[in-house]
């Protein structure tokens, strides 16, 4: 097999691993930033059991008629604050 031919195979996989790397350094979603809340606000997402990722896939806030998507945090009609796309609390209602 000739130099070219070889290189231009092996080229392109040598590179994968860089790829993976970048891919996984990308910045995570966080939408449980409860700063700019009022100390009734963050009580209300508490009580409600609002986590910012859910460990049961039917019940994520991106499929419930309370969530409003968003660039990012989406918005919820009922919580205050962000609220993570595949968030939970216990006021999930399913579309």
């Amino acid at each position: 097999m000739e130099r070219r031919v070889f290189l231009s195979l092996v080229g392109p996989a040598a590179m994968l691993p860089l790829g993976v790397f970048v891919m996984g350094c990308e910045k995570q979603l966080k939408c449980d930033d409860s700063g700019g809340l009022s100390a009734e606000e963050a009580q209300l997402r508490a009580r409600f059991a609002y986590v910012d990722h859910s460990t049961d896939h039917a019940k994520m806030c991106e499929d419930c008629i309370h969530f409003q998507p968003g660039d990012g945090c989406g918005r919820c009609k009922v919580l205050p604050g962000p609220i993570h796309p595949q968030g939970t609390c216990s006021l999930f209602m399913a579309r």
